[in-house]
């Protein structure tokens, strides 16, 4: 298109244009210009606004303008987080963490295999930004779903091998099913109660603006799984794993657990002993969750929630979680979630199966995929609810 405008202004001006392998040669080596391609999706609050008409803009203005404020302060909030971690104080641990997309195996260039439902991986990454280190927990759909307390038992994990004896700050982004909900909150609480940690502060990035370190560690290992694609495919999780241990070329490597169904804890049961009280604060106010920016728990008061509905906010607002409890606490132990693994939908599994019969699948893994639990109705396969 550049091509055809270039020609059209050298016509216009009566000027003798060049030859396109010649004007595209130029334009790539001879300037420091490149076409943006946009890492992640556009925040749809933006581009609503920006696709708006003038009278609809003055109407959206106020909110567009807290909206770009509140951004504005988290980004400096995690400035200031950042240069406080990087000055080599001890006491603070600094990360990130996301959920990487879905990643359905087995993948292979034959067509057949396109048509057929997949067994879906997960890898859920953290990302110590001080130290540069990032951290994978990986699993497949056979194992475990990908719910509140499936993301509350990697965090307890890496807290308790990264976070004692610190003040542990999270960033990530708002999405309430897997980061911003009372499982969660419950296990931060468990962990300042009964390990030595002195704080938890964790702080949601605004909607449409979760850039962040772990996208980084997703890109990585994407392009890794892609060039291993390119000479052999990839059948089971485990080899994905092995992906994830290797796609980072310089520096540290991922450090990879391979998470398993015994792994995981059911933080419901824990939420159900912690306490009942999460939407009223000591103001006799209710708390609107959606828009809560901020989260603290602390050691020297192990029942009370902290929170900020803005990054302007000076004073914490606080939350009593025993409020409305009646007698004493009962002791709170851990359980497992899962009494055996999870089941797959029926129909993925006869995908998978067939692909097998095909001989698609190398035979070696066919008991692999022959030992997934399949259910009909897959109710038993329905993500964990968490709402307030």
């Amino acid at each position: 298109m550049m091509y055809r405008l270039y020609i059209e202004k050298c016509r216009e001006n009566g000027e003798q244009f060049v030859k396109q392998h010649f004007y595209q040669d130029i334009l790539n080596t001879k300037f420091n210009l490149s076409f943006f391609r946009p890492k992640k999706d556009q925040c749809s609050i933006c581009e609503s606004y920006k696709n708006s008409s003038e009278e609809e803009k003055n109407v959206k203005l106020a909110s567009q303008e807290k909206h770009r404020q509140e951004c504005e302060w988290a980004h400096q909030e995690k400035s200031r987080d950042k240069t406080v971690a990087l000055s080599n104080d001890k006491d603070i641990l600094l990360c990130s963490f996301d959920l990487q997309a879905v990643m359905p195996l087995p993948y292979a260039n034959a067509s057949t295999f396109y048509y057929k439902s997949k067994l879906n991986v997960y890898n859920f990454t953290v990302y110590n930004i001080p130290d540069k280190k990032g951290f994978c927990y990986m699993w497949h759909e056979g194992e475990a779903k990908r719910g509140a307390c499936e993301i509350a038992t990697c965090i307890y994990n890496f807290l308790q091998y990264n976070g004692e004896g610190k003040h542990d700050i999270f960033y990530s982004d708002n999405c309430a099913a897997q980061n911003k909900n009372k499982f969660l909150v419950s296990m931060y609480l468990y962990v300042v109660e009964n390990l030595n940690v002195q704080k938890i502060s964790h702080k949601f990035l605004i909607v449409g603006h979760t850039e962040n370190e772990g996208d980084s560690m997703h890109s990585t290992i994407e392009k890794e799984r892609n060039r291993v694609l390119r000479s052999n495919p990839i059948y089971v999780p485990s080899e994905l794993y092995s992906i994830a241990k290797t796609a980072k070329k310089t520096g540290s490597a991922y450090i990879v657990r391979e998470m398993s169904t015994e792994d995981f804890i059911d933080w419901k049961k824990v939420n159900e002993l912690t306490g009942k009280n999460f939407n009223i604060n000591e103001k006799n106010q209710r708390v609107q969750w959606n828009e809560i920016k901020m989260l603290e728990v602390r050691k020297e008061q192990p029942l009370k929630l902290f929170y900020k509905t803005s990054y302007e906010q000076s004073e914490y607002e606080v939350i009593d979680v025993v409020r409305k409890c009646r007698g004493r606490r009962k002791e709170i132990s851990l359980h497992p979630l899962y009494n055996s693994p999870p089941s797959i939908p029926s129909n993925k599994k006869n995908d998978l199966i067939s692909l097998c019969k095909e001989n698609l699948i190398p035979k070696k893994y066919h008991n692999f995929f022959s030992s997934l639990k399949s259910c009909e109705n897959n109710d038993a396969a329905n993500e964990t609810e968490c709402n307030f």
